[in-house]
Protein backbone atom coordinates (compact mmCIF):
# COMPACT_ATOMS: atom_id res chain seq x y z
CA UNK A 1 0.00 0.00 0.00
CA UNK A 2 1.08 3.35 -0.57
CA UNK A 3 0.53 5.04 2.74
CA UNK A 4 3.06 6.37 5.00
CA UNK A 5 3.04 4.79 8.34
CA UNK A 6 3.33 5.15 12.40
CA UNK A 7 4.15 3.13 15.29
CA UNK A 8 1.83 2.74 18.19
CA UNK A 9 2.92 0.68 20.92
CA UNK A 10 4.66 -1.62 18.75
CA UNK A 11 2.14 -1.92 15.82
CA UNK A 12 2.40 -0.55 12.57
CA UNK A 13 -0.85 1.70 11.31
CA UNK A 14 -1.47 3.55 7.94
CA UNK A 15 -2.07 7.21 8.05
CA UNK A 16 -4.71 7.62 6.05
CA UNK A 17 -7.57 10.29 5.25
CA UNK A 18 -11.07 9.54 5.89
CA UNK A 19 -12.06 8.75 2.30
CA UNK A 20 -9.72 6.16 2.28
CA UNK A 21 -10.76 4.03 4.94
CA UNK A 22 -13.76 2.57 3.04
CA UNK A 23 -11.71 1.00 0.53
CA UNK A 24 -9.40 -0.80 3.01
CA UNK A 25 -10.26 -3.99 4.75
CA UNK A 26 -8.58 -5.99 7.91
CA UNK A 27 -5.81 -3.07 7.83
CA UNK A 28 -4.75 -1.05 10.83
CA UNK A 29 -4.99 2.32 10.00
CA UNK A 30 -4.76 5.80 11.94
CA UNK A 31 -6.95 9.20 10.52
CA UNK A 32 -7.81 12.75 11.43
CA UNK A 33 -11.24 13.75 11.42
CA UNK A 34 -14.45 15.72 13.19
CA UNK A 35 -17.42 13.79 14.85
CA UNK A 36 -20.27 14.20 12.67
CA UNK A 37 -22.93 13.03 15.14
CA UNK A 38 -23.83 12.83 18.86
CA UNK A 39 -21.54 9.51 19.78
CA UNK A 40 -23.77 6.74 21.23
CA UNK A 41 -22.52 4.75 24.78
CA UNK A 42 -24.43 1.42 24.95
CA UNK A 43 -23.83 -1.47 27.21
CA UNK A 44 -24.35 -4.67 25.76
CA UNK A 45 -24.56 -8.48 26.88
CA UNK A 46 -23.68 -11.44 25.06
CA UNK A 47 -25.10 -15.16 26.54
CA UNK A 48 -28.15 -15.82 28.29
CA UNK A 49 -29.22 -13.51 30.49
CA UNK A 50 -29.79 -16.17 33.42
CA UNK A 51 -26.01 -17.65 32.34
CA UNK A 52 -23.56 -17.02 35.47
CA UNK A 53 -20.76 -17.26 33.17
CA UNK A 54 -22.50 -14.55 30.85
CA UNK A 55 -22.19 -12.26 34.03
CA UNK A 56 -18.46 -13.15 34.87
CA UNK A 57 -16.60 -13.52 31.94
CA UNK A 58 -15.72 -9.29 31.04
CA UNK A 59 -16.18 -10.37 27.54
CA UNK A 60 -19.57 -10.87 26.98
CA UNK A 61 -20.63 -7.41 28.01
CA UNK A 62 -19.13 -3.70 28.81
CA UNK A 63 -19.67 -0.74 27.31
CA UNK A 64 -19.46 0.31 23.72
CA UNK A 65 -18.98 4.07 22.00
CA UNK A 66 -20.08 4.49 18.36
CA UNK A 67 -18.88 7.66 16.81
CA UNK A 68 -19.24 8.95 12.97
CA UNK A 69 -15.72 10.60 12.22
CA UNK A 70 -16.01 12.31 8.88
CA UNK A 71 -18.48 10.14 7.87
CA UNK A 72 -15.82 6.45 9.42
CA UNK A 73 -18.29 4.80 11.74
CA UNK A 74 -15.87 4.13 14.84
CA UNK A 75 -16.54 1.55 17.14
CA UNK A 76 -14.59 1.44 20.69
CA UNK A 77 -14.93 -0.78 23.28
CA UNK A 78 -15.80 1.17 26.51
CA UNK A 79 -17.58 4.63 27.19
CA UNK A 80 -15.74 7.56 25.35
CA UNK A 81 -16.93 10.76 26.10
CA UNK A 82 -16.75 13.23 22.78
CA UNK A 83 -18.88 15.42 22.25
CA UNK A 84 -20.17 16.26 18.25
CA UNK A 85 -17.93 18.81 16.48
CA UNK A 86 -14.86 17.55 18.40
CA UNK A 87 -11.23 16.92 16.13
CA UNK A 88 -10.20 13.32 17.22
CA UNK A 89 -7.18 11.06 16.04
CA UNK A 90 -8.39 7.39 15.39
CA UNK A 91 -5.82 4.55 15.75
CA UNK A 92 -7.62 0.96 15.00
CA UNK A 93 -8.52 -1.84 12.56
CA UNK A 94 -11.05 -1.46 9.30
CA UNK A 95 -13.17 -4.44 9.73
CA UNK A 96 -16.09 -4.55 7.19
CA UNK A 97 -15.88 -0.87 6.73
CA UNK A 98 -16.07 -0.05 10.23
CA UNK A 99 -12.92 1.06 12.26
CA UNK A 100 -12.26 -0.98 15.66
CA UNK A 101 -10.56 1.82 17.56
CA UNK A 102 -7.80 0.72 19.61
CA UNK A 103 -7.37 4.42 20.77
CA UNK A 104 -9.01 7.72 20.10
CA UNK A 105 -7.10 10.73 20.99
CA UNK A 106 -9.52 13.94 21.85
CA UNK A 107 -8.98 17.59 22.16
CA UNK A 108 -8.34 17.00 26.32
CA UNK A 109 -8.50 13.37 26.72
CA UNK A 110 -6.70 9.80 25.14
CA UNK A 111 -9.18 6.42 25.05
CA UNK A 112 -7.04 3.15 24.62
CA UNK A 113 -8.23 0.25 25.01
Amino acid sequence: MNFPTETLEGEEYYVVKPDDVSQLDDVRVRFEGTIAEKPVVEFYAAGWPWSISARLIEEDHGHRTILKVSGVPVYFKGPAYLRMGERVTVWGEVKDGVVEARRIEGEDVIYTV
